[in-house]
């Protein structure tokens, strides 16, 4: 297998033992043509499609979920596939296929694992492999604090949370179908899993050839905190302020910040559509 492996030394759980660990196993059985670092976002998607146009088989992230939606976006519609050996905040790609953690154990998934060909999602003409957020977690993302992520991983994706709780939210309009509708916060999920092992549409994966949304109704303080609550439970799923459909295309009208795949993506209006058949996985 002619493997290019990008890593993102800047990742959280990213160590030199971890890199060792999986470029000797990968290294062993030859499949290890060239390692590159990245520096800064965008490396990753550049390098990925040049290794793409040079005929590379596979190419095989080192890094976060942030990190490999770039990768996606490089080698959508290609046919060279993408490998993951997590090493991120979240990891939720690795929740979502079932990736080991270990870095031994992703590098021979990578090796022996099946090449899967996966439906993405996409927004304004960017892939998303997991989700696209629109409007709370769209507004936690954007304000992050860059230097708290490295320090605290995942709590600083909380303390941005719980600004963004305090603030409210603003509503927005989304077209769904042949209406319009006003609602506080919308999901597009392309998988399960969200935010870790969280699932805020279980019936959703990359399997499927349509996205499913959950659309949240309300918006103030007590909405949001009873929303959160509810996807830590499991309970969100009998709320009725919250709309839930599978669906092809939705339109927001509107220009909430949004979020893909846990990094910002800008704000709207965008339309987010599925996109069939468009990405070669190896896991």
């Amino acid at each position: 297998m002619s493997s290019v492996v990008l890593v993102n030394p800047t990742a959280k759980n990213f160590s030199q033992r971890r890199l060792s660990k999986a470029l000797s196993v990968l290294r062993e059985e030859g499949a290890c043509r060239e390692v590159f670092f990245t520096r800064k976002r965008g490396d990753a998607e550049q390098r990925a499609r040049l290794a793409a146009e040079r005929g590379a088989e596979t190419v095989v992230v080192i890094g976060g979920d942030g990190t490999l939606n770039e990768v996606v976006n490089a080698l959508a519609g290609t046919s060279t596939a993408v490998g993951f050996i997590p090493c991120g905040t979240t990891n939720v790609a690795a929740k979502e296929f079932r990736i080991p953690e270990d870095p031994e154990e992703a590098a021979l998934r990578v090796l022996n694992g099946q090449r899967r060909t996966l439906n993405l999602g996409q927004i304004n003409g960017r892939y998303f492999l997991l989700m696209a957020g629109v409007g709370f977690d769209g507004e936690a993302v954007h304000g992050l604090n860059r230097t708290l992520k490295r320090l605290t991983g995942k709590g600083a994706y909380i303390f941005s949370g719980l600004k963004v709780t305090l603030r409210g939210l603003r509503p927005f309009r989304i077209r769904l179908g042949e209406g319009e509708m006003t609602c506080y916060t919308l999901i597009a999920s392309n998988s399960a899993c969200y935010g870790g092992p969280f699932k805020v549409c279980p019936g959703a994966s990359a399997f499927k050839a349509t996205l499913d949304v959950a659309v949240m109704l309300n918006g103030s303080r007590r909405d949001i905190l009873r929303y959160v609550f509810g996807i830590l439970t499991g309970r969100h799923l009998n709320y009725r302020d919250i709309l839930f459909r599978e669906i092809e295309y939705i339109q927001v009208l509107d220009s909430p910040h949004i979020q893909i795949d846990g990094d910002y993506y800008g704000r709207g209006p965008v339309e987010i559509k599925t996109a069939p058949m468009a990405l070669r996985m190896v896991f």
